[in-house]
């Protein structure tokens, strides 16, 4: 009997040397970081799981404010890494900075778009706001579920989100990523290195790692021109749906610029314009409230449009269209 006890004293013993050891081991890590920290689970996490690591001289330096280069290169980490297919096409990106392969990686899938002026805004402090948009039109890019919502009446300046992150940061909080503090969410604040370690895992846990929202119901489009058709989809908001009640139709579109047909309706379409990362061949948009665009070329710009839906391959729809006026038709069927 004095045997086991023994046996059991030792095995416990060593139990706890290994659990001190694991704690200790996250400790010495970082030497900022304390273990009763209420950031410090988020950086055990983020650090293991290569999302983000320390700023030199064994500190994870929790206080110091994110900046739009450093997030966008931690979310090119989440995707794998994968080599981007454009050019980013900023002017403030240098070649071979750290981030430039994360930048034109955000960039083509439509998750950052810059500050204005051909800029990314690299070394710029990312606010709790900015980072909010990015996650959420990364979780679109991924096809996560992007449907919680919460009506932000709890926090006592929600009034002060702007209007271009509001359905983000209503997405966020009601998904558990956001929680604000003592009743504020801050949004124009920078958001540190421990509240960016702290997002990333919650939006792991609570989006990432969920049950996967069931696919939309897809809603075809066809446009069809000089006997060529070509097939894509109408986006679900409600400038495609009033364009999709519309359908069948066929409009007489003129040409403009070398890259575009377009045609001005008599009656306006609900719009939400805002400035695409770029746009491409293919893409059917709303410019202003009634003029619908259909583009037949990859470029980028400083317009602000509301989208409509795509085409999936527009491979010889810019041959199709001719140089100069063109009768399309369009249609779609659920």
């Amino acid at each position: 009997m004095k045997r086991h006890i023994q046996k059991l004293v030792s095995f416990i013993l060593i139990l706890s040397i290994i659990c001190g050891l694991g704690q200790t081991a996250f400790a010495a890590a970082f030497t900022d970081v304390s273990l009763s920290a209420w950031y410090a689970q988020a950086v055990e996490y983020v650090f293991e799981n290569g999302l983000m690591s320390g700023t030199g001289g064994g500190k994870f330096s929790p206080g110091v404010p994110m900046t739009r280069a450093m997030l966008v290169t931690v979310l090119y980490r989440m995707d794998g890494s994968p080599a981007p297919a454009k050019p980013h096409g900023f002017s403030d990106v240098p070649s071979g900075a750290y981030y430039e392969r994360a930048v034109a990686w955000a960039a083509e899938n439509g998750i950052v778009s810059g500050i204005g002026g051909g800029r990314f805004g690299s070394e710029s402090h990312i606010t709790r706001q900015d980072l909010t948009v990015m996650l959420y039109r990364y979780s679109n890019f991924k096809g996560y579920d992007i449907s919680a919502a919460d009506s932000l009446a709890d926090f006592s300046d929600s009034s002060r989100v702007a209007g271009y992150a509001r359905q983000a940061i209503q997405w966020a909080v009601g998904a558990g990523i956001m929680h604000g503090d003592s009743g504020r969410l801050m949004p124009s604040g920078d958001a540190t290195r421990a509240q960016v370690a702290v997002m990333l895992m919650q939006f792991a846990q609570n989006v990432v790692n969920a049950e996967p929202a069931p696919a939309p119901e897809r809603n075809q489009l066809q446009i069809t021109v000089n006997g060529q058709s070509f097939h894509g989809e109408l986006y679900d908001n409600e400038t495609a749906k009033a364009f999709a009640s519309m359908l069948p139709m066929t409009l007489s579109m003129q040409e403009l610029n070398g890259n575009e047909k377009y045609h001005y309706f008599d009656s306006s379409f609900p719009a939400n314009p805002s400035r695409p990362s770029g746009i491409h061949t293919g893409n059917l948009m709303l410019y202003g409230n009634n003029c619908l665009v259909l583009f037949y070329e990859d470029f980028t710009t400083s317009y602000s449009y509301t989208p409509i839906g795509r085409l999936d391959n527009p491979t010889g729809l810019e041959r199709a269209l001719g140089s100069d006026g063109a009768q399309i038709t369009f249609s779609s069927e659920r």
